[in-house]
C-alpha cells in the first residue's frame, strides 16, 4: 500500500508530465506588425516552419542565434531550434506552422 502512495504523489506532482507536455508541431497568428515568440521545449530539435498560403504578406523567422530568414506566403524553412522569433511584417494578418521533423526535403529549404 505504501508503494501505491509513493507513485500516486508522484503522478499527482506532475513528475512524468514534462515528456507528455513536449509540443510536436503547432500554429500561430500574428496581427499586423506584431511579434510573437513561440517555446518548443527544453532541447533545440530540426523544425519545419512555414508561412501559409493564405496569409497576406512575409513573416520574419529568427531561430535561437541564426540569422534572420523572410519567409513569403507558402515558403517554408528547415531550422534548428528551441525557440521561434516570428514577426509578422505585413500591414495583414498572417499565420504560420511548425512541426518537428527529423528528414528536411531541400525542395523547400529556403535558407541563405
Amino acid at each position: 500500500m505504501r508503494l501505491a502512495d509513493i507513485v500516486g504523489a508522484v503522478v499527482g506532482l506532475g513528475l512524468f508530465a514534462p515528456q507528455a507536455m513536449a509540443a510536436a508541431s503547432g500554429n500561430f497568428s500574428l496581427k499586423p506588425r506584431e511579434a510573437k515568440e513561440i517555446w518548443i521545449g527544453a532541447t533545440a530539435r530540426e523544425l519545419r516552419i512555414c508561412n501559409e498560403i493564405a496569409s497576406s504578406g512575409p513573416i520574419g523567422i529568427t531561430l535561437d542565434g541564426h540569422s534572420p530568414l523572410v519567409l513569403r506566403p507558402g515558403q517554408c524553412t528547415y531550422e534548428m531550434g528551441d525557440r521561434i522569433l516570428a514577426a509578422n511584417q505585413g500591414d495583414n494578418p498572417a499565420m504560420g506552422t511548425w512541426r518537428a521533423t527529423f528528414a528536411p526535403s531541400a525542395a523547400l529549404d529556403v535558407r541563405r
